[in-house]
């Protein structure tokens, strides 16, 4: 999993992370120590992440996010800061570290998120630079960052000296760019920020917009809060219930306690990411939902993730420990078949194929009757593949792949893996 300095070096090679003194900020601060226990393994997790067990309207943005923030602020030394929402006290300690002689203030509405911040701050020993209060008074910031909360820019400026800012993100609803509103006398001026900055990255770095980035954490936050607000929530949604039906993590099951939820949304933000086909990512991700629980679904998909990028081996390895977790679950014995198929060990998939057939809870056993028609087509036996591509039928009878090797069979056409 992605430490500290794992994180820095990304942001940096990528060219989202121009500021030294927000680099020397990030590697100074343990943002570990501002997580609840339950939540510390998803620390320097390159996506947004909660800071709170609660999860509704308590997460943190991605580093990448966080970073970009930050940079807009344009920080300068002894000019006073606000922050409006707490995120556990880390963004805030963050700040303290980039600018040590600025006065800071969090506004953080809910007692309970204003008590984890100040004993995170206190133990951080910066509660006597940063402030955390109820609510934003009588004060005027040079820049207020906001966090959170569906608060709009200008509902802060009138705590916003003049040439001074607010700074945060537009949702999706809003436009997908980071949102400025600059004081100047009486006036107010809104800006937009689209583009990535020009930064040490590569041409592709270069041509990305942040709104790409703020699509995708957007995705992953609702993954986090339990939320369906888009048709792309509603299909992940969807799969990750399908994956975890009638398992431990099935929450429609059991009632499952912090870790448990954790895991299972942790695992929801890894099949965003991979599917947005950031595969490093997604496995860091799936390897913090392991860490939080012991979970088959997330090592067989962590051996997805693996056989994306040629390494069958160890695809195979992970999902050996999906069946040692949890041997009723189907997938990851049709996933050794199915590697063992790539790697033209066709013998060797047969059982594999088998057990995922015989096995208690899977979703999808056309997936396994498909494969095994492939076998069976690979080996010359036509009427044993017949039969599995029509069972595939019979249980998804629009699953395209098994209806077009019935055609090759009935066409008399060879199939070669």
């Amino acid at each position: 999993m992605y430490r500290r300095r794992d994180v820095v070096t990304h942001l940096k090679e990528r060219g989202l992370l121009l500021s030294p003194a927000i680099e020397r900020a990030f590697l100074s601060v343990d943002l570990e120590a501002f997580l609840p226990q339950d939540l510390r393994p998803l620390a320097y997790a390159n996506a947004p992440i909660p800071y709170s067990t609660r999860f509704r309207d308590t997460i943190l943005p991605s580093p990448a996010i966080l970073a970009a923030l930050l940079q807009l602020l344009d920080l300068e030394p002894g000019r006073p800061v606000g922050v409006y929402r707490a995120a556990g006290g880390y963004p805030a300690a963050v700040i303290a570290h980039i600018v040590p002689d600025a006065r800071i203030v969090v506004a953080e509405p809910e007692e309970d998120l204003r008590t984890d911040a100040m004993k995170n701050l206190s133990q951080a020993g910066l509660l006597d630079r940063v402030n955390v209060v109820p609510a934003f008074e009588g004060e005027r910031f040079a820049r207020i960052l906001v966090l959170g909360g569906g608060r709009a820019p200008g509902e802060f400026m009138a705590h916003v000296a003049n040439l001074g800012f607010v700074v945060s993100r537009g949702l999706a609803a809003e436009g997908l760019a980071f949102r400025k509103r600059v004081r100047s006398g009486d006036a107010e001026l809104d800006l937009n920020v689209e583009e990535m900055p020009a930064g040490g990255g590569g041409g592709e770095t270069r041509a990305a917009s942040w709104a790409r980035l703020l699509a995708r954490d957007e995705l992953i936050e609702h993954a986090w809060e339990g939320r369906v607000l888009s048709p792309a929530d509603g299909n992940s949604a969807n799969a990750i219930e399908e994956t975890f039906r009638a398992g431990p993590l099935d929450s429609k099951a059991h009632m499952l306690n912090a870790r448990q939820v954790a895991a299972r949304r942790a695992f929801h933000a890894a099949y965003i990411v991979q599917h947005v086909g950031v595969l490093q990512d997604a496995a860091d991700l799936y390897e913090r939902s392991l860490a939080l629980f012991p979970n088959s679904e997330g090592h067989t998909f962590l051996g997805w993730v693996h056989s994306f990028t040629g390494d069958l081996d160890r695809a195979v390895a992970e999902c050996e420990k999906a069946i040692d977790v949890d041997p009723t679950f189907g997938n990851p014995y049709n996933d050794i078949g199915a590697y063992f198929i790539e790697l033209e060990r066709y013998g060797d998939a047969i059982p594999w194929l088998k057990k995922a057939l015989a096995s208690e809870r899977y979703c999808c056993y056309f997936y396994a009757h498909t494969n095994l028609g492939r076998v069976y087509m690979l080996q010359g036996r036509q009427e044993l593949a017949r039969k599995h591509f029509e069972e595939a039928l019979k249980v998804n009878p629009g699953y395209e792949p098994a209806r077009e090797m019935l055609r090759r069979i009935n066409s008399g056409i060879d199939y070669v893996a």
